[in-house]
Formats: C-alpha cells, sequence, structure tokens
C-alpha cells in the first residue's frame, strides 16, 4: 500500500470518507482495492474533479475477498459496477501482504489521525462483520448534478479506453501526460463539460 500505491498516513479525506461510509478498516482492505481506490484519487486528481466516496461506490462495488467461505468475515476488495470500467484491476498477486502489516499507536498527547479533533472515529479502526455489506447500490439517479457530471465524464472519457491501474500507480506522471492527451488537455470540470 505505502511502497507500491501511495497510500499515507494520515489518510486522505476521501479515503476516510470512503473507509467510513463502507463501514471498513484500512487494515480489512485488500492490496488490489487500495490499487482501485488511489487509481481513482489519481485520475480525479489529474482531472481536476472532486473526490467523492459516492462517485467511487457508482462505478465500484466492495465484495468479500474471502472465496471459501461465505461468511462475512475476512478481506474486503471492490471490482467495477457492470458496464461503469474505468480502469483495469491491479493484477499483481500479494499472497505475502498478511504478514506485512503493522500497529499503530497514539503517542504521548498526540490526537491519533483517526479521531477528528473532538474526539470522533474518522474511519473504523477495527474489522467489522458488516464491513461494505451494508451499503446500497448507489444509482446515478441518486446523486446530485456535480457527482453526475464527475461519473459522466469518467465514464465517458475511459469506459472505452480503460486506464491500466498498474501504469497509472507505477508511473503517476506518464499516466497523467496520457490522460491529458485522452481529455484533449481539457482538464478541468467546466471544459470537460
Amino acid at each position: 500500500m505505502f511502497t507500491d500505491f501511495g497510500v499515507r498516513v494520515p489518510f486522505t479525506d476521501f479515503q476516510q470518507r470512503l473507509l467510513n461510509w463502507a463501514s471498513v478498516a484500512p487494515s480489512q482492505l485488500h492490496p488490489n482495492a487500495w490499487a482501485s481506490i488511489r487509481s481513482f484519487e489519481l485520475v480525479t486528481e489529474f482531472l481536476q474533479l472532486p473526490q467523492e466516496p459516492e462517485v467511487f461506490l457508482f462505478l465500484f462495488k466492495f465484495y468479500s475477498a474471502n472465496t471459501s467461505s461465505r461468511t462475512r468475515k475476512g478481506y474486503m476488495s471492490v471490482r467495477p459496477t457492470k458496464h461503469r470500467k474505468i480502469f483495469t484491476l491491479y493484477e499483481d498477486s500479494f499472497h505475502d501482504f498478511k504478514g506485512q502489516y503493522f500497529k499503530i499507536f497514539a503517542v504521548g498527547n498526540h490526537r491519533p489521525f483517526w479521531l477528528s479533533l473532538e474526539g470522533d472515529g474518522l474511519f473504523p479502526p477495527y474489522w467489522s462483520n458488516q464491513a461494505g455489506f451494508d451499503i446500497a447500490p448507489v444509482k446515478y439517479e441518486g446523486l446530485n448534478a456535480d457527482k453526475r457530471d464527475t461519473a459522466d465524464i469518467l465514464t465517458f472519457l475511459f469506459s472505452n479506453n480503460n486506464l491500466s491501474s498498474k501504469s497509472l500507480l507505477n508511473s503517476p506522471e506518464e499516466s497523467r501526460k496520457a490522460i491529458a492527451k485522452m481529455a484533449g488537455n481539457n482538464t478541468t470540470l467546466a471544459r470537460l463539460r
């Protein structure tokens, strides 16, 4: 997550809102899910589009990565919703990722990054059996006008010409140039409308 995808602590506002919306702890997400989240962040950043959990959840859905059981326990991943694929999934195998997690503690009088100034949790710090399962599918009609614009722009630009999430994460500057070329160098929301 940190070396290959550029995930940083504290998490971005978008990451925190998405984790909170899905009721999923950061460590409960499979690395491929983090790749999709970071790819979405980079694409929206390059196009100067707002980063909204609702738009992400319109384009992707959470599912249990634990295929050996019908329970709701285990790692969560994401996959594109039908007919809304904007980039390819990061398809590296992460067989050894489970042994690379570490625990973060608050030190002294410092406020932990997972708490707001008021002391409220910004996202779940612990695994949940309900993670990702109580999310109602985000429908196009449920998005406000600005979020619909963002979803329209992303699907218009990339649904027939999927980006490679691996290239996006491994070579962000080259990807930025390629995305600007695809968008015709009109990389602001107003121009793309």
